[in-house]
C-alpha cells in the first residue's frame, strides 16, 4: 500500500513434523486509515482516523498455537462499525454500537506515559487446520492488536 515500511523476520523450520515456527518484525509511522481496504472486509469496522508511530511484535508458534507481544504506539484511533450485510455505518445500530465502543471500550490512544508505560498487546492463537498460512500470520498478530485497542479477538 506504499504507506509504511514493514520489517519481517520468519523462521520456518524445514524439518519441523508440526505446524511450528517464528516471527517478528516492526512497521513504522503510517496512517492507519489505508488499512480499511481489508478491514472492512474481513473485520466488519471502518477505521475513521488513527496514526500509528511504530509498532514491534514477536511471535512463537509451536504446534500451532501461536504466543507473543506486540507493542504499537498510536494515536487519535477512531473506528465505526459496519453492517455486515450491507457495508454500511449509517444505521441506527451501527451508529449506537459504533458510539458505545469509543465510549466504552476502543483504547483510541497507545502512547507511553510519563513513566514509559503502555498497554502490550497479548497474542495468543490456535490455528484453525482451514486456516491459510499467512491467515493464521495475521489471525495471531490480529489477536494482540485486539488485545490493545479493545475489540473482540478472534
Amino acid at each position: 500500500m506504499n504507506s509504511a515500511k514493514m520489517k519481517l523476520f520468519m523462521a520456518i523450520p524445514l524439518t519441523s513434523k508440526d505446524f511450528s515456527l517464528r516471527y517478528s518484525g516492526s512497521i513504522s509511522t503510517m496512517d492507519v486509515t489505508v488499512l480499511n481496504s481489508f478491514i472492512e472486509a474481513g473485520e466488519y469496522q471502518r477505521i475513521k482516523s488513527g496514526i500509528l508511530q511504530s509498532a514491534k511484535f514477536n511471535i512463537i508458534v509451536n504446534s500451532g498455537h501461536a504466543s507473543g507481544t506486540l507493542i504499537a504506539e498510536y494515536k487519535d484511533l477512531t473506528l465505526s462499525k459496519l453492517n455486515q450485510d450491507t457495508g454500511s455505518e449509517k444505521g441506527f445500530l451501527d451508529r449506537v454500537s459504533s458510539f458505545l465502543s469509543k465510549i466504552f471500550v476502543i483504547r483510541g490512544t497507545n502512547m507511553p506515559d510519563e513513566n514509559g508505560s503502555m498497554k502490550i498487546g497479548e497474542t495468543t492463537y490456535t490455528r484453525n487446520p482451514n486456516d491459510y498460512f499467512f491467515q493464521f500470520v495475521w489471525f495471531a498478530l490480529r489477536n494482540g492488536v485486539a488485545d490493545i485497542v479493545g475489540f473482540p479477538p478472534i
